[in-house]
């Protein structure tokens, strides 16, 4: 993240804008929604430059797909993950490295928070999770 902060500070956040309203665009249609997620998650790994590291985010993306739609389910995390992807585009707009590190964090300790939480979506006859 320091490294993409740094090195390609606005032309990577412009990048992340377009992505950022697309994936507004897109927020009433859960898939397409965590697809943009993943595709702005994804700009800031290629740019970070590491091979390694990119090889390994794709190979997550199935379970990407199912830990993100759970994750937007839970209360108004659409909004919330807009407004945290905003403030990392402007941390690395204004290449401010440990700032972006930092939205990141909050950011992805968010999501975490959102995924142990139920949702009605995942709940069933006898499940204790309501």
């Amino acid at each position: 993240m320091r490294a993409a902060a740094s090195r390609f500070g606005r032309a990577l956040a412009d990048e992340l804008d377009r992505l950022i309203d697309r994936q507004d665009q897109v927020r009433n249609d859960r898939i397409a929604f965590i697809e943009s997620d993943r595709d702005f998650h994804r700009a800031i790994v290629r740019a970070a430059g590491n091979p390694i590291l990119e090889t390994f985010y794709e190979s997550l993306r199935d379970r990407q797909v199912l830990m993100g739609v759970h994750a937007i389910s839970v209360g108004s995390r659409i909004d919330e993950v807009l407004a945290d992807h905003r403030r990392i585009a402007q941390a690395i707009r204004a290449a401010e490295a440990d700032r972006a590190v930092a939205a990141v964090g909050e950011h992805l300790a968010r999501t975490l928070t959102a995924l142990r939480e139920p949702t009605f979506d995942n709940w069933s006859p006898g499940s204790r999770a309501i």
